[in-house]
This record gives structure tokens, C-alpha cells and sequence, in this order.
């Protein structure tokens, strides 16, 4: 019994266990945020529940963490845009293609990445846009913001996980970015035992009392008006969160996002030549073609300009 017991105890004091698939996380002292604050931020449903969160990255695409939808069917997920509310509001749209960083692993926190490919496209509005991908790396100690929905103090984390209360108001706050080798020694464990993967391909920030905690993978962080991380973990204001570093990830994003421009032209081109498109889905795949890239387009197949930050 003692050598059951000792080991889970260590995990419970350290308080340090790796996330598991689709577990999240949500912001601690934070402040109410209107959707219009921060128009590009998606909520993520995961069989009808709310679950992570996201980024809109172009108006087909939506950039989110890989362990909030790894393992689940297309079917299982939709995602809720335009509302500063967890539970109503906005538009919810239905996701027909999640395309996983290839190198995510559960038991690490760098390429903890996942495109999810919205099978309606977004109508632009004050409340729904896209936000462009970071060029720059950011400095250590310099200032970002995070939105997310959830547990406004470590306390209400566990209440959460244990009776399901969850706050339904938008969540953002501003938090300082952390030196990575001063992260990777904080969040490594123990004597320095566990590597989770905090490298050049993840980003750290660290603010007192201010933090992504419990249910809220995938929160955008944003500085300058741009996307420089998704949350891969929340360190719940006790250790540092840890974000995918984009900037390193733009080429995969510019090559997902062009692959799938291939093959959806490719399928409408298919389709115009064997005389079986219809009006509506000839009429999408000419707007495809033209590569809107302004906030008003409504093609179906956005341009890959949001998602490298052009």
C-alpha cells in the first residue's frame, strides 16, 4: 500500500502532473473582456461540452491546441465564435477537418498545435475576425495578453473540476513573458527529472497572480495586436504558463494551409469537369480562387496571408 500511495503523493504535493488529453486550462485574476476586445477568440466544444479555446486565423481556420481535440472525430467538434458567453451566443459552426501537428505529443508541451477546418466559412463582423500570426519574438519581460473563460483563483479550479461551475464571461489578462531556461528548471520537477518539452518551440510567461488555469488549453496569447502563442499548459500563478512558440511554427501553418487550398481547388476543379457542381458550390470555389484577403470576404477557402502573419 505504502509503495502505491507514495508516489501519487509526491504527484499531488509537486503539483506538477503533465496535462493529459484534452485536459485545459482557464485564467486566474483576470477581468471580464467583451468579445469585440478580442474578436478573433474561439471557444471550442468537443461533443456539445465547452472545452479549450482558440484563435480565429483566417475565416475558414481555426488555430487551437492539439490536446484539446487529439483523438476525437470531426463530428465530435464545433466551435463558437462572435460571444463574450462560454454557454450562448455568436454562431456556432460545425469543424470538418482537424489537421494535428504531426511531432504533438501528450506527454509534452511544445507542438501542441491543431488547425481545425471550419466546414462553413465565417461572416466577418466587430465580433468575429481574424488575427494575424506574429513576425517577432518577444523579449523577456515584455507584456501580453491572454483571454480565456474560466476559474477567476486556484481555489475555484478545483471547485470547478469537482462540481462543473465554470464562469460564463470572457476572461483576459496581462502577463509578462518568462525567461525559458529559468521556465524549463521551474517546471521541470523534482531534481530536474521531467522534460515537458519547454524549448525554442514554446513560449513562457509568469505574472503574479495572474495566470491560465484549470479548462483552458489553447487560449490565444497576443502582443502588438498579434498571435504569438496558444496555451499548451497553465501554470495556475504556482509555475510559469507554457505556450506554443509560433513564430517557429508559421512555415507549418503556410504549408497546412496551402495544402488544403490545393486539394480544395483541385476537388472543385474535379467537380466542374465532370458536370456535377452545383451553381452554389461553383459560385464558392470561384470566390476560393480570387484569395479575398480582406476581414469582409466570404470565400470558402480562406487565403493563407492570416496564418503567417501578413
Amino acid at each position: 500500500m505504502f509503495r502505491l500511495v507514495w508516489p501519487l503523493l509526491v504527484i499531488v504535493l509537486s503539483g506538477r502532473a503533465i496535462y493529459g488529453q484534452n485536459s485545459s486550462y482557464r485564467i486566474i485574476g483576470g477581468s471580464s473582456v467583451d468579445i469585440k476586445q478580442a474578436p478573433y477568440q474561439a471557444n471550442i466544444l468537443v461533443d456539445g461540452s465547452p472545452c479549450c479555446s482558440g484563435a480565429i486565423i483566417s475565416n475558414g481556420r481555426i488555430l487551437t491546441a492539439a490536446g484539446c481535440v487529439y483523438g476525437y472525430p470531426t463530428s465530435s467538434v464545433t466551435v463558437r465564435v462572435g460571444s463574450s458567453s462560454r454557454e450562448s451566443g455568436g454562431t456556432l459552426i460545425k469543424v470538418c477537418g482537424i489537421n494535428t501537428h504531426p511531432q504533438y505529443s501528450s506527454s509534452r508541451y511544445d507542438n501542441n498545435l491543431a488547425i481545425l477546418e471550419l466546414c462553413d466559412p465565417l461572416t466577418y463582423s466587430d465580433s468575429i475576425k481574424y488575427i494575424n500570426v506574429t513576425e517577432k519574438v518577444p523579449e523577456d519581460s515584455s507584456l501580453a495578453e491572454v483571454t480565456g473563460w474560466g476559474s477567476t483563483s486556484w481555489l475555484g479550479s478545483w471547485w470547478d473540476r469537482i462540481f462543473g461551475s465554470l464562469p460564463d464571461q470572457l476572461q483576459g489578462a496581462t502577463v509578462s513573458f518568462y525567461n525559458r531556461e529559468q521556465c524549463a528548471n521551474d517546471i521541470s520537477g523534482w531534481f530536474w527529472t521531467w522534460d515537458y518539452g519547454v524549448s525554442d518551440l514554446t513560449l513562457c510567461t509568469y505574472s503574479y497572480n495572474r495566470a491560465a488555469c484549470s479548462y483552458d488549453i489553447g487560449a490565444p496569447l497576443v502582443k502588438d495586436k498579434k498571435l504569438v502563442g496558444i496555451l499548451s499548459y497553465g501554470g495556475c500563478t504556482t509555475y510559469p504558463d507554457v505556450y506554443a512558440n509560433l513564430i517557429r511554427f508559421r512555415s507549418w501553418l503556410f504549408e497546412r494551409t496551402a495544402a488544403t487550398e490545393k486539394a480544395t481547388t483541385k476537388a472543385a476543379s474535379n467537380a466542374t469537369s465532370t458536370g456535377t457542381t452545383s451553381s452554389k458550390t461553383t459560385e464558392k470555389a470561384s470566390s476560393a480562387t480570387t484569395s479575398a484577403t480582406t476581414p469582409t470576404t466570404t470565400s470558402t477557402t480562406a487565403s493563407p496571408d492570416p496564418m503567417i502573419g501578413k
